[in-house]
């Protein structure tokens, strides 16, 4: 698992960003590795095999070959996990001729591009992540917006931050952010995201039981997401929790875009990337990242 260093998973002052030096776990980019040969089949072109074993590129080289990225500068290499990652999702992850129109549309119409700079982004998720069964298959807690709005707060102390942000798929949630930041003297832009399968039900149902029957067009929630990480990943500062995979996705794109670590709080747990394995770990226990 791969760490940022110095983002503590606690409710403390936000993380001091350095645009020089990126604060990641070094590790190897490219490299070879050994497999057995039995395997080869499943490899595409393994680089050499003698009778036992093949030497193939690692997975993240391959994955680099994959998409037509040649090796990284020298002086990159060195910039480990979360560099990488943030790099390969940002490249991963352009949005094409229409998409991007889409998110222009809903950028001019939540009045973004008028925002005061620093833009501080929050993404809350409610819904079905606040379900019992959830909550302990992530390891986190359906926190209330009072607790956002705290680092949102700091924040501004600390890094003067102007204009705020916020993905939701709570109706609710923008209501109380507009009280909070028309008391805070700072402008709101918010955007709600899929908020069907938020509203009407207690508990919320799941989305995967949403969309098993149709409650809900699965293009449009697909949709909603790709516009949420496209907006969040133009702020300049970020408000989440690393429990979820849209806010470590989210602030991969805003870390690739602007070149250096901006500000964070992760309301419970560090970052990670590990290709899915459970080996997250937040204020409430293990999750898969």
């Amino acid at each position: 698992m791969q760490r940022v260093r110095g983002h503590r998973a606690s409710r403390s002052v936000p993380f001091t960003p350095s645009c020089e030096i990126l604060l990641c776990e070094p590790q190897e980019v490219l490299g070879e590795a050994t497999i057995p040969r039995g395997w080869r089949a499943a490899v595409p072109g393994p680089d050499s095999c003698d009778e036992t074993t093949c030497r193939v590129p690692t997975l993240q080289a391959s994955a680099l070959k994959k998409v037509g990225i040649g090796p990284p500068h020298a002086a990159h290499a060195t910039r480990g996990g979360f560099w990488f990652v943030s790099q390969l999702l940002a490249h991963l992850l352009r949005p094409n001729d229409a998409t991007r129109r889409r998110v222009s549309r809903r950028a001019e119409a939540a009045g973004l591009r008028r925002a005061p700079r620093p833009l501080l982004g929050i993404h809350i998720r409610r819904g079905d992540s606040c379900r019992e069964v959830q909550e302990a298959t992530k390891a986190r807690r359906c926190s209330p917006f009072a607790e956002y709005w705290y680092h949102a707060l700091a924040m501004r102390a600390r890094y003067g931050i102007r204009s705020v942000f916020l993905a939701t798929d709570d109706p609710s949630v923008v209501e109380e952010a507009r009280i909070a930041a028309t008391a805070a003297g700072m402008p709101l832009y918010a955007m709600v995201a899929n908020p069907p399968a938020s509203a009407g039900t207690a508990p919320p149902p799941l989305w995967d039981s949403v969309l098993a029957r149709r409650g809900f067009d699965a293009s449009s929630a697909a949709a909603g997401v790709v516009e949420d990480l496209a907006l969040l990943g133009r702020c300049d500062a970020y408000v989440g929790k690393f429990t979820s995979n849209l806010d470590r996705v989210a602030y991969s794109l805003l870390a690739a875009r602007s070149g250096c670590l901006k500000p964070v709080v992760s309301l419970d747990s560090l970052w990670c990337h590990d290709w899915s394995n459970r080996v997250g770990q937040s204020l409430f226990g293990s999750f898969v990242c």
